[in-house]
């Protein structure tokens, strides 16, 4: 029997090891399939390089981040910009910049101090537009825009009065707005005449981490929903937004539905995550 080794014999992992960059990270590609991007350290420092997507050993850093590194980014619908988040030092006031990678220009599409912006929407039908939220009017509430990626006009499209957020569709409207109850729960209401929102459906408190929206179908018509209300766990469902007529997708009696795959294009649902909660 071989003798018992002391812990001081071992030798300890180096924290390059367990807390350094990784080679790549987070690869992505171009909606048209022509390129690929992914994150690598530029001097150190994660960055966004890009290549074609057949020479991706010819990947060029298109990001030349020097402080805390990229680690949120996206293709932009007109497959020539890359757009990614970062905050100053890390105080989380993020900002939206997007890159032209023809012209090799940054742009700071939310150029404001003491804000933190969020990526409301990015659509295929507006491949030149995203959707954004920003809380420059009142710090608490975040107003929706649309922002141009190619000369960063800020159209304001919603004031937010006193919502947690909005529901949007690809075609940029407003479907949806969600507000906090008293309770703890989530009240969702319906845009109604002459700009105002009406009560559509509340989920308590005690459902609000199962029953959420997931998406539209192509039309708009039809809302896909995970539900758990009146449910011990969570189905997949699809809402006729006419009728309100609900029909069951997919369902477990053993199991909640914790994540949709969908259809970039066609939207339909392809696959499923389910979350299994397994007792001690």
């Amino acid at each position: 029997m071989s003798p018992r080794r002391r812990t001081t014999d071992i030798p300890l992992l180096p924290r390059e090891v367990l807390f350094g960059n990784p080679d790549r990270a987070a690869p992505k590609v171009s909606h048209d399939g022509k390129q690929l991007a992914f994150l690598a350290p530029l001097a150190g420092v994660l960055n966004v390089w890009v290549a074609l997507a057949d020479e991706p050993e010819k990947a060029r850093a298109v990001t030349h981040d020097t402080d805390r590194g990229i680690r949120i980014y996206f293709w932009g619908y007109t497959n020539r910009h890359i757009l990614y988040l970062q905050d100053k030092g890390g105080d989380e006031n993020w900002r939206v910049y997007a890159v032209d990678l023809a012209t090799d220009e940054t742009r700071d599409l939310t150029p404001f101090e003491k804000v933190a912006a969020q990526v409301q929407e990015v659509s295929k039908e507006h491949p030149e537009e995203i959707l954004v939220g920003l809380n420059n009017r009142d710090a608490r509430y975040h107003d929706v825009h649309r922002v141009n990626i190619r000369t960063g006009e800020l159209t304001l499209l919603q004031e937010n009065p006193d919502f947690l957020g909005f529901i949007t569709d690809d075609d940029f409207n407003l479907r949806f707005a969600v507000r906090m109850t008293a309770d703890g729960g989530e009240e969702v209401l319906k845009p109604g005449p002459a700009g105002s929102w009406e009560p559509y459906r509340t989920v308590a408190m005690e459902d609000t981490l199962t029953s959420g929206h997931v998406g539209f179908d192509k039309s708009g018509a039809v809302e896909y929903r995970t539900e758990s209300r009146g449910r011990d766990t969570a189905a997949l469902v699809a809402v006729d937004l006419k009728t309100e007529v609900e029909t069951v997708l997919a369902q477990d009696d053993r199991v909640d539905v914790g994540g949709v795959m969908t259809h970039p294009t066609e939207k339909h649902r392809r696959g499923l995550l389910l979350t299994y909660w397994i007792s001690p």
